[in-house]
């Protein structure tokens, strides 16, 4: 198993992946996310959100 997380294939049929899972959440309320992932390097997940001003 290599230092990075498998972000487009290789995942288990019950299982969304580090992908969908941070990305789906992201998107859900309003915010994006965007994951790379090399392998033998890492894996590295931004995100953004704006919180709402009160």
């Amino acid at each position: 198993m290599g230092a990075a997380v498998e972000t487009a294939y290789g995942e288990a049929e019950d299982r969304h992946g580090i992908r969908d899972s941070i990305e789906g959440r992201m998107q859900r309320i309003g915010g994006t996310a965007r994951t790379r992932s090399t392998l033998g390097e890492g894996t590295e997940v931004t995100v953004s959100y704006r919180l709402p001003v009160s």
